[in-house]
């Protein structure tokens, strides 16, 4: 990271892309991460290691069942998942998940001491995201984590531009076809001169330049 001092912060004009990395970067730092593991020992653990890389807006659950209510009560931007757990593990969590469509791209980190490509594959049908291994490795977790919220803080700024655009060219639709004549006006204009007037618009895409 280049740090730079407050005398020349004072005359530096950050460029747009500059500006939205940063953001993205505070977005993703102040993202919410659920932790569900039935350990108390493993939340300290995965709690320090997500505080010592940024990560300070952490939530807690011991099993599935206190899963789905907190991600029902205040949807995370990511959850942390271990598998075996008392009355609901972890890959049905994923599949109850994955079965709402509120929750199809919220990405599911699943730790698991899986290593056999049937218990891999498994863990995959079930809805996870992706996986970090047992015992967890900080480097690897953060790494993981860190991926996955910059794509879904990515996503979700390309829905919110997606939605935007749509807005403005609906817009602009209505405007050129309000500009198009009046079938009213062409039917008064019939009537007084004999003249029949018929008109057609259509664009190419989602906006036209010639009418």
């Amino acid at each position: 990271m280049n740090y730079i001092s407050p005398s020349s912060a004072d005359n530096l004009e950050l460029g747009q892309s500059a500006r939205d990395t940063f953001g993205l970067d505070r977005a993703i730092r102040a993202s919410k991460i659920l932790v569900v593991d039935d350990q108390p020992v493993i939340h300290k653990l995965l709690g320090f290691y997500l505080n010592a890389g940024g990560y300070e807006n952490l939530t807690f659950a011991e099993d599935g069942d206190d899963a789905l209510e907190a991600i029902e009560a205040d949807e995370p931007d990511l959850v942390l998942l271990d598998l075996q757990m008392p009355r609901m593990g972890g890959f049905e969590v994923c599949k109850v998940l994955r079965n709402d469509p509120r929750y199809l791209m919220l990405p599911i980190l699943v730790q698991t001491a899986a290593n056999s490509p049937e218990d891999r594959a498994e863990v995959f049908r079930s809805g996870a995201t992706d996986m970090v291994g047992k015992p967890v490795n900080d480097a690897e977790l953060l790494a993981r984590v860190g991926i996955h919220l910059q794509n879904r803080h990515m996503l979700n700024q390309l829905s919110v531009y997606r939605e935007s655009m749509e807005r403005e060219l609906q817009l602009a639709r209505d405007m050129q076809h309000r500009i198009m004549p009046n079938p009213g006006d062409l039917a008064k204009l019939n009537e007084k001169y004999g003249i029949e007037f018929k008109s057609h618009f259509q664009t190419c895409d989602a906006l036209g330049g010639d009418m």
